[in-house]
């Protein structure tokens, strides 16, 4: 069994785990799945931007913005709970569940097998949506990288903002909880990628501010 340093999600810091690892399988790497996981939630959250400023959701994009980042975010809970990441195992299976969610929302309605959500309901769904993202939002305050302190501070934002416009059916609310999607977005996308270049050129690359240096090697 080898010790491998990998950087957790749940509290930022990095943890020794052990596991078998074969020298010749890049993909059995924890770390591998985190970035998988963070770019699948990136994209997802990108689509509900776009829901949200523009209210702008044909179903091919709903297709491939909550359906396909929802299995992504399985598969990384999964390999979370295999190699004993626990917490980040639940914070991408909760996120997994809200992509379905939305999902369904979207979909069954055009397919006639539920009645559309009103503005009362959605509020409803994104209020327990935050209600979970603060929880996580806390783990999160006594970590080290800075970087995802930022991302959770504005997930936690979006749903806020997502739970007011809901309710209150203001587009403004709304159109401003886009603008936050768009920006978590892009702060996901930039650590999921991140940690694939820092990993495949084994030095910091693109720094993801959690202690490390520029240049400094990953062994």
């Amino acid at each position: 069994m080898e010790q491998t340093e990998v950087q957790s999600i749940s509290n930022n810091s990095i943890k020794k785990n052990n596991f078998t690892k074969n020298p010749k399988d890049e993909y059995d790497e924890p770390l591998i799945y985190f970035a998988f996981g963070n770019i699948a939630f990136a994209t997802a959250t990108f689509l509900l931007g776009l829901i949200n400023f523009y209210n702008y959701n044909p179903i091919f994009l709903t297709i491939f913005g909550f359906w396909f980042p929802g299995w992504g975010q399985v598969i990384t809970a999964i390999m979370a709970y295999k190699f004993k990441y626990y917490m980040d195992g639940n914070i991408y299976f909760f996120f997994a569940i809200n992509w379905f969610c939305n999902f369904c929302y979207d979909l069954f309605p055009r397919w006639g097998w539920m009645e559309p959500l009103n503005h009362t309901e959605y509020g409803v769904h994104s209020l327990m949506c935050t209600m979970f993202i603060i929880v996580f939002f806390t783990q999160n305050l006594f970590g080290q990288s800075h970087l995802l302190k930022v991302l959770f501070t504005f997930i936690l934002l979006g749903f806020i903002l997502s739970t007011i416009g809901n309710f209150a059916d203001s587009t403004g609310v709304k159109k401003t909880g886009g603008i936050v999607n768009f920006i978590t977005a892009l702060i996901a996308y930039y650590d999921g990628f991140g940690m694939i270049i820092n990993q495949k050129r084994n030095k910091i690359t693109m720094p993801l501010f959690d202690g490390k240096k520029m240049g400094e090697k990953l062994d």
